[in-house]
């Protein structure tokens, strides 16, 4: 079925994010991905983590600390699951400058 003749047809949405009139003389609008702040740098790789949900929002901190409101910057806030399951792996995941070490 075709769409009918002189009616707009609808953008679609686009995995890119880019709509072709963001697109000027061929160029594309550069997107970048959101990451989420560097832990604070006392934070040592492979410390142990307390992850908690606090309703739209994940938030990481070291695990004998809790969530404070009055120091929002010891901690880390995801609201994508996914986001902060892949900062958990790669905070816990060993590291070796060998490649023959997993």
């Amino acid at each position: 079925m075709a769409w009918p003749k002189g009616r707009p047809r609808p953008k679609k949405a686009s995995s890119a994010g880019v709509a072709p009139e963001d697109i000027v003389d061929g160029d594309a609008v550069e997107l970048v991905m959101p990451t989420p702040d560097a832990p604070p740098p006392d934070w040592r790789k492979g410390a142990l983590l307390n992850v908690r949900n606090y309703g739209a929002e994940y938030i990481v901190t070291l695990y004998p600390e809790e969530h404070d409101p009055r120091n929002p910057e010891r901690g880390l806030h995801f609201t994508n699951l996914g986001e902060c399951q892949a900062f958990v792996s790669a905070w816990y995941a060993r590291e070796s400058h060998n490649p023959l070490a997993r």
